[in-house]
């Protein structure tokens, strides 16, 4: 026959299976967890489902300088202009001699207005457009024909419009791709806020004429 066991022998015996049990039970919480963790990872790698709070990366880029977030154009106001009415002052920017004149060249053989050519060190690398209140109109038509141009708001009361070209700018975005129609609305520039809610620049004066 066994021999009897000893109350604390057996009392030491019941601590051990229970602490036994509580181990297995949360090794296998555990293990469940790190099982699901697992399947939903696979699942988010592989597309199958997304996180509620995954975002898609966006291509528009805010400018560096808020003084260039352009402006949007007006409901009432939308279709461009036309070309004859634009009014382009042009600076050349940069270290290329007669940039200025060239652009001014081109621009004039597609009907735009050229007022005069010059030099202004304004930093641009590319192409940018100066203009105020009453030429925004007027800075979307230009713009259509320039390849990574800027709009800058300033504070000119005129509807003139100034194009500052840089060392990097190329040319003008060929006329047969220009896709601007007399009675279609122009769209708007990605990124742009309302007119209304913007601070105008001071208005650069050019520090020589002719030339360019």
């Amino acid at each position: 026959m066994p021999k009897p066991q000893d109350p604390a022998q057996r009392a030491k015996i019941q601590r051990r299976r229970r602490k036994r049990a509580r181990q297995s039970v949360v090794f296998g919480v555990l293990i469940a967890t790190m099982a699901l963790a697992g399947l939903g990872a696979t699942a988010v790698y592989s597309g199958a489902i997304s996180l509620p709070f995954a975002r898609e990366f966006s291509s528009d880029k805010a400018p560096a300088d808020p003084a260039l977030t352009p402006p949007c154009l007006t409901e009432e106001r939308r279709n461009p202009a036309a070309y004859n009415k634009v009014k382009v002052r042009i600076y050349n920017s940069s270290e290329r001699r007669g940039l200025a004149s060239t652009v001014a060249k081109s621009l004039e053989g597609r009907g735009f207005h050229i007022v005069t050519t010059g030099n202004l060190s304004a930093g641009v690398n590319d192409a940018r457009i100066s203009f105020g209140h009453k030429g925004l109109v007027r800075a979307y038509t230009l713009a259509a024909h320039l390849p990574d141009v800027q709009l800058l708001y300033d504070d000119r009361s005129g509807a003139t419009v100034d194009l500052i070209v840089g060392q990097s700018f190329e040319a003008l975005i060929p006329e047969d791709a220009v896709r601007l129609q007399p009675k279609i609305p122009m769209e708007n520039l990605p990124g742009c806020v309302p007119l209304d809610t913007m601070t105008p620049s001071a208005a650069i004066v050019p520090e020589s004429l002719g030339g360019g």
